[in-house]
């Protein structure tokens, strides 16, 4: 698990995310932790990609197999609710952030590289708190 890791999406807006691998699902998850209201915007699961088992977490449509694809997925989910909230369209913009995968080759349980890596172009303001 990962938690409270910190992303500045456009407009140097942060979000939080906690990242964890869940076992029954065979995925990691992005939950949510923190991120800025929708305004008049409606809030409803389908309309912001979000679900929820007890705590927010964010919808992808496939299963997330390494952590690295979950904060990939935490990025450009934040990007797309940024574009959302300003324009009501939730569409993932085309420069996206991507982080390179260097989770452990052969581990049952994927997890982030130590240390992590530092990419700021990419939005990810700390990788780990």
């Amino acid at each position: 698990m990962y938690k409270n890791i910190r992303y500045r999406a456009t407009g140097s807006v942060d979000y939080v995310f906690t990242f964890e691998w869940v076992a029954s699902a065979n995925t990691w998850r992005a939950y949510i932790v923190s991120q800025p209201g929708y305004g008049e915007r409606p809030q409803g699961a389908l309309d912001t990609h979000r679900l929820n088992d007890g705590r927010t977490y964010i919808c992808w449509d496939s299963p997330l197999r390494t952590a690295v694809d979950a904060r990939n997925v935490a990025a450009a989910w934040a990007e797309a609710t940024q574009r959302y909230i300003a324009t009501g369209r939730f569409r993932v913009p085309s420069n996206r952030p991507t982080i390179n995968d260097r989770t452990r080759i052969g581990s049952s349980r994927p997890a982030l590289p130590h240390p992590p890596p530092q990419r700021r172009a990419t939005g990810w303001r700390r990788l780990f708190s």
